[in-house]
């Protein structure tokens, strides 16, 4: 029978990851390495298989990791390919392996924090400070990826149509209602002229369900805002709910026109928050008797964040019209200043809108932050938003 992890292997194992990371800057296999390398199968091999449940992958990947030299892009594709065969094997284990899927994704985090240190561009994402979106750098991170290789290479690309795919996990919180909800979803941007996908499919592995499914119309599917300055071709919700997505090795399906479908993966890994951003003014139900409008909010980094990403800030003006809400201003930045407070007549509306009047009516006002990190050809996101409705009446 499988048993859980007592205090004294958890324990034991956390002194094991402290080693490994010490252990990583060295450039050839120590005898400490190999030590801990079987002292550490060892204990997974009798912790959480047993006799009955083999765990030599998980043994495996451990030692692979221990001996990858991150400076090269095949050794970390080899590496996140094998990351990717064991997330199938616990995925597919009945039920779940959960404490395989655990040590697993920890692994995955320390992946992703040594391949952005020695992989990614350093001063890169900083030159796009202010900008509404990434485009500045994106042909100088092409022409980098072309020489050293992607930051996390998959084995898998984009179709060519593709500026970039956006993955994300939204968490919404509406202050009326007080209940906070989560959303999966991607953001598509193509090259100019190019046609929308004729597919779109995400699923988590093994699932059996589809959490998108563009043919079966599973899932909200909405062509770009044409004003839009990120120009955005599509964007692609899951259902709401209470529950963010699980994590986890996720497969995803893009077939356009005339093409061949291309079938890829990601993992789903501290993508969901707990807290929301917080608006100071407006209130809720707050009514402004003037046109000028003020409004205040808490800088927000969520407990996540970790270095190596990147932050976005949107501020929104909606007029709500009975059911329908339309965008009449936004305020976008890469890389945000930490303000807090901001004069929409007077703000830049860097998203194409023009001048804003402000009328007597009901509105909402919006913060979205983002943090975010490239996995391939995709750029994962977790994303916070707070919508407070407010009125003006003078």
């Amino acid at each position: 029978m499988t048993r859980k992890l007592q205090k004294h292997d958890k324990d034991f194992f956390k002194k094991g990851i402290l080693l490994q990371n010490t252990f990583h800057e060295r450039k050839s296999m120590s005898f400490k390495k190999i030590f801990f390398v079987i002292i550490i199968g060892t204990l997974f091999l009798t912790s959480v298989g047993g006799a009955d449940v083999k765990k030599d992958y998980i043994q495996q990947i451990h030692t692979q990791f221990l001996t990858t030299d991150f400076k090269k892009e095949e050794a970390v594709k080899s590496l996140m390919l094998s990351l990717r065969k064991a997330l199938e094997i616990a995925q597919s284990a009945k039920p779940e392996d959960e404490v395989a899927m655990q040590n697993l994704l920890k692994l995955y985090d320390k992946i992703l924090l040594v391949a952005q240190k020695d992989r990614f561009p350093k001063g890169l994402i900083e030159q796009a400070k202010g900008q509404v979106n990434l485009e500045i750098i994106f042909d100088k991170l092409k022409s980098y990826q072309q020489e050293q290789g992607k930051v996390i290479p998959t084995g898998w690309s984009l179709p060519k149509e593709f500026v970039t795919l956006v993955v994300g996990v939204d968490r919404k919180l509406n202050a009326f209602k007080n209940n906070p909800v989560y959303s999966f979803g991607l953001y598509g941007w193509l090259q100019k002229g190019s046609s929308q996908p004729e597919q779109v499919f995400v699923q988590r592995f093994s699932s059996g369900s589809a959490l998108l499914n563009k043919e079966k119309n599973i899932g909200l599917w909405s062509d770009g805002l044409k004003w839009s300055k990120p120009k955005f071709s599509f964007d692609f919700w899951s259902d709401e709910s209470t529950m963010p997505p699980a994590e986890g090795l996720y497969v995803i399906d893009v077939k356009m026109k005339d093409q061949a479908k291309i079938s890829g993966w990601f993992i789903l890994r501290n993508m969901s928050v707990n807290e929301s951003p917080k608006i100071t003014s407006p209130y809720l139900g707050e009514v402004y008797k003037s046109a000028h409008l003020v409004v205040n909010w808490k800088n927000y980094i969520s407990s996540q964040f970790q270095g190596f990403e990147s932050r976005k800030r949107s501020l929104k003006l909606w007029n709500q019209k009975e059911k329908d809400q339309n965008l009449i201003w936004r305020n976008t930045q890469i890389c945000p200043d930490n303000s807090e407070k901001m004069n929409i007549e007077v703000a830049t509306d860097n998203d194409g809108h023009d001048s804003v009047k402000i009328e007597n009516g009901n509105y909402i006002f919006q913060t979205d932050f983002q943090e975010r990190w490239f996995f391939g050809d995709l750029l994962m996101q977790r994303s916070a938003t707070t919508k407070v409705p407010f009125s003006v009446r003078f």
